[in-house]
């Protein structure tokens, strides 16, 4: 369960956010101040906790007289002998966003490789700006092998076919991870660590792992990006998703939004210039923005 505490001069702020992303209203009494969610599967679970993320609205645990706060999962679960070894870090990128594709990427990092990660500034993409997140990208490639990193894209047309087949964003993102894990040991066969920032049940990731990966040791914690392998993922991860928009946005002539709010005109004016048919090739057609966008078409 995922509990948020609201400040009320946020309320219009987030209604005009669901308002813009096609969420309904019902006329309930809205006292405690509380966002209480008990789906983490579905796609507005996902773009709905984003946008709280990126305003600084975190998860918030129930208060229990009883019960002592649990230590950082990072700090309790790998100890230095860990970090000093190889280890893969997983992040992805796209998944709140209606256009575009879904990028996951893993990488391979030594404890030398993580010190250099470290000195040249590597945190989560989703503190930097888009130019710092190229400029980082291009050093880390410098730094990494090439074969220290596994980029999986899944473009809109294949993402809307696995998502049809699926019926679930968490179970993609479960086999793009375990497939990025599985490519990098490939490299690495003796890797024994894994680090994903954790999205949904942490079934996800494991049952998709393979022969190679269900031997490795697999963390996942929410804000894993506190890790840097983790962080120079997300950075890979976005680059990508910068260059896989760009180019979708030069071959329909249309610059195409990230994220998920301010879309549907875009999206209308997509489906105007060139059908329905063709905005899966674009869009993540299960978001409910989809509704809303050929209603009007």
């Amino acid at each position: 369960m995922d509990v948020r505490q609201l400040s009320p001069v946020f309320f219009d702020t987030l209604r005009q956010f669901l308002s813009e992303n096609g969420f309904e209203f019902k006329d309930r009494p809205y006292q405690s101040g509380k966002l209480v969610f008990n789906a983490s599967d579905s796609p507005e679970y996902s773009i709905l906790t984003d946008f709280l993320n990126r305003q600084g609205i975190e998860s918030v645990t129930p208060a229990s007289p009883k019960k002592q706060r649990k230590p950082d999962i990072l700090s309790a679960d790998i100890n230095i002998a860990d970090l000093h070894e190889n280890r893969i870090g997983t992040d992805e990128s796209g998944k709140g966003d209606y256009f575009g594709p879904l990028i996951v990427c893993g990488v391979m990092v030594s404890y030398a490789h993580a010190e250099q990660l470290k000195e040249i500034g590597v945190i989560d993409s989703k503190q930097l700006t888009e130019a710092r997140v190229r400029e980082l990208a291009a050093e880390i490639r410098t730094l990494l092998p090439k074969q220290g990193v596994s980029l999986i894209s899944i473009p809109p047309e294949t993402y809307n076919r696995l998502y049809q087949k699926m019926q679930n964003l968490n179970a993609m993102l479960g086999w793009a991870h375990a497939k990025a894990i599985e490519n990098l040991l490939d490299y690495r066969p003796d890797c024994t660590l894994a680090i994903a920032d954790k999205f949904g049940n942490e079934r996800y990731i494991k049952t998709a792992l393979q022969e190679k990966g269900k031997n490795i040791r697999l963390i996942q914690v929410p804000r894993a990006e506190r890790d840097v392998a983790v962080a120079a993922a997300s950075v890979l991860a976005r680059e990508k998703l910068l260059i896989e928009m760009t180019a979708l946005s030069k071959m329909y002539r249309i610059r195409l939004p990230k994220g998920a709010v301010n879309v549907i005109p875009t999206a209308r004016n997509f489906v105007a210039h060139y059908g329905k048919e063709e905005l899966g090739k674009v869009a993540k057609l299960h978001f409910s923005t989809t509704l809303k966008v050929l209603a009007t078409a």
